[in-house]
């Protein structure tokens, strides 16, 4: 036995992953919610095989580099920060599937845009949404500001996208909320700084 793991990690590290199988790797709500998912938990955005479809270009590989260059843009946040609770969405629509995992199939619905929040070691926070659907979604979003770790006055501005329009992000009492349109397949990336 050797601890390769922490050897090359070193002690940062996400323990969360997703199988993605044959049938579910390169295309439909399945590939893009497993990858959907893996993002908003700040992991590592799958190990895709050799199959010659991972060169094919396809809207499914558009997003997983869509959702590679908001990570990398958000990296100080989700790849070395504190997850935090993530941000209350509404508005979206459904995404229905069957997910594979090893023997056992299920039936699974998950919103089209998932989120989540992480606080960088600044004490700045980062707020990742996706859109994982073929369509575009318009959705409101709310934040507990003590959840952040806020209590003063915020600023946000955008990240990736670095022309997001954050223009209705205001703070209302003890929240932070918002509205995002955000087209299919896509990603936004706020900092909250306060």
């Amino acid at each position: 036995m050797t601890p390769i793991w922490s050897a090359v990690y070193g002690g940062l590290y996400h323990s969360y992953g997703s199988y993605l199988y044959g049938e579910d790797e390169f295309g439909g709500c399945l590939y893009a919610g497993k990858l959907a998912q893996l993002f908003t938990y700040g992991a590592q955005l799958g190990w895709l095989g050799v199959s010659p479809r991972v060169r094919e270009p396809s809207a499914w590989m558009a997003y997983l580099h869509e959702l590679c260059r908001a990570r990398t843009a958000a990296v100080r946040w989700m790849g070395l920060g504190e997850y935090l609770r993530p941000p209350q969405i509404a508005g979206a629509g459904e995404v229905t599937g069957r997910w594979k995992l090893f023997a056992a199939e299920y039936d699974v619905t998950w919103p089209a845009v998932l989120g989540s929040a992480f606080r960088a070691a600044d004490g700045t926070v980062a707020l990742a949404f996706t859109n994982f659907s073929g369509e575009e979604q318009a959705v409101q979003w709310r934040s507990r500001l003590s959840d952040l770790g806020l209590r003063r006055p915020c600023e946000v501005t955008a990240l990736y996208p670095a022309d997001s329009d954050i223009s209705s992000v205001r703070r209302q009492g003890l929240h932070l909320t918002g509205t995002l349109t955000m087209p299919a397949l896509s990603a936004r990336v706020l900092v909250v700084e306060g």
